[in-house]
């Protein structure tokens, strides 16, 4: 099988992250699901991707081996880093429950996140190619913040793929979600306390 030109997908990732398209223009539509979460640094973040209107691309899709998804995290007023989050967990979706072995992979890519699922579209038993579906879920994955993630509104960016090797990569719309982080009930008593003590030395230095 041809090797996969990760330059290229690279090119068209960052194409599709900032409204651009290569090949044809963005002819599938994915959402997030939730478009909104919160909680605390510690805790991690289910999301899904849900792909609909996958059908005529232009390319051969009944032979892609790959459907994969471009993931950003931009924190509160700052450029995208993946530093303070990890993508883990990557589940594929009954997206592929009429293909064969799906197999998922999440990895940092630069500034970003690929996460990615490969799979078989050969039946073994009708040696037939079956075609993609046009819509399901194509993965779970769980998005965990570090120690670093500062708590604030976080935006979690993420645009789909199809690539089947030999023709330019076809890209979906952009989808967005807020990731709200809030400091852990800890932070809240420390910074009370700090208070407490602060008030008290002024306290002290007016007697």
């Amino acid at each position: 099988m041809k090797s996969i030109n990760r330059r290229a997908l690279g090119a068209a990732a960052v194409a599709g992250l900032l409204g651009w398209t290569t090949g044809a223009s963005a002819a599938f539509t994915i959402s997030l699901d939730p478009s909104a979460a919160e909680g605390t640094p510690a805790a991690p973040f289910v999301f899904n991707i849900d792909v609909t209107d996958l059908s005529d691309l232009g390319i051969d899709i009944s032979d892609a081996p790959r459907l994969g998804a471009v993931i950003n995290v931009v924190p509160p007023g700052g450029p995208a880093t993946p530093g303070p989050f990890t993508v883990t967990g990557l589940a594929p979706g009954d997206y592929f429950a009429t293909l064969f072995n799906p197999v998922g992979l999440a990895q940092p890519s630069g500034g970003d996140f690929v996460v990615e699922v490969t799979y078989s579209a050969f039946d073994s038993n009708t040696l037939e190619t079956v075609p993609l579906p046009t819509s399901g879920r194509f993965a779970s994955f769980t998005l965990m913040p570090t120690s670093a993630a500062a708590p604030g509104a976080w935006t979690l960016n993420a645009t789909m793929f199809v690539d089947n090797e030999f023709e330019p990569v076809v890209l979906s719309n952009t989808v967005s979600a807020s990731v709200v982080l809030v400091p852990e009930p800890e932070t809240y008593a420390l910074f009370a306390a700090g208070l407490v003590a602060v008030a008290a030395g002024a306290r002290r230095r007016r007697h």
